[in-house]
């Protein structure tokens, strides 16, 4: 996990634009669940079989997002993040085969609208947000580009775990985001621990200070309950 790395990871979440598009879809009391890099090397990163989050960890209610930063320009030759846009207020799909779970839902599956699906590409310090529920996959990187995504897995404190990857996520120990009314304002998340560290920088590629531009996938609504 980056953010447990590395601090920088965890300022980009805390001290930036994301701060208040999180908090404004997740409520001013966030946790985050995980981060992780996600990389596709040039000419030949593999496909990610398209899927549901929920399927592999469920919570007490669905205010579970995941939010993607691009770290390099994103376009439809270097493997991007597809998504079916408006699937998260469909049903959750089956992800077994032959009895066993594989992690991705069947293409014949009449729920699967693959005619409907979207490709989400950018600049880097773009960044998408999607739902748990969403339906989403990313293709093959066929260029001579590499791709790099920086996730940060998010959920309101009160949705919690039931079961899967996120009960031995809880066990390593999450981090809570919390916003007071004194730092509404000026859009910080102050995160209240032990060692109290909170030290800024900023989300751009070039190293000034600068947010990121949002894209949300169609069919959010901008309050809990999606």
């Amino acid at each position: 996990m980056p953010h447990k790395a590395d601090v920088y990871f965890w300022e980009v979440l805390k001290n930036s634009k994301i701060t208040l598009i999180l908090t404004n879809l997740l409520g001013p009391n966030t946790l985050l669940q995980t981060s992780k890099l996600n990389t596709k090397a040039p000419s030949g990163g593999a496909a990610v079989e398209w899927h549901q989050d929920w399927a592999f960890y469920p919570h007490s209610n669905d205010d579970v997002l995941a939010f993607a930063v691009f770290l390099e320009d994103v376009t439809e030759e270097n493997g991007p993040l597809m998504v079916i846009p408006k699937s998260h207020k469909g049903p959750i799909l089956s992800h077994f085969s032959n009895g066993l779970f594989c992690g991705a839902v069947d293409p014949e599956d009449p729920n699967f609208k693959i005619e409907k699906a979207v490709k989400l590409v950018g600049k880097a310090g773009d960044m998408t947000v999607h739902h748990a529920h969403t339906l989403h996959g990313s293709a093959p990187n066929i260029s001579t580009r590499s791709r790099m995504i920086l996730f940060y897995e998010c959920n309101a404190v009160d949705a919690w775990p039931l079961l899967g990857a996120s009960s031995y996520i809880h066990s390593l120990g999450k981090k809570i985001l919390e916003r007071p009314e004194r730092a509404i304002n000026n859009g910080r998340i102050f995160h209240f621990t032990s060692n109290g560290k909170c030290t800024c920088f900023n989300t751009s590629s070039n190293g000034r200070k600068s947010g990121v531009n949002i894209r949300i996938t169609k069919g959010w609504r901008s309050k809990k309950r999606f």
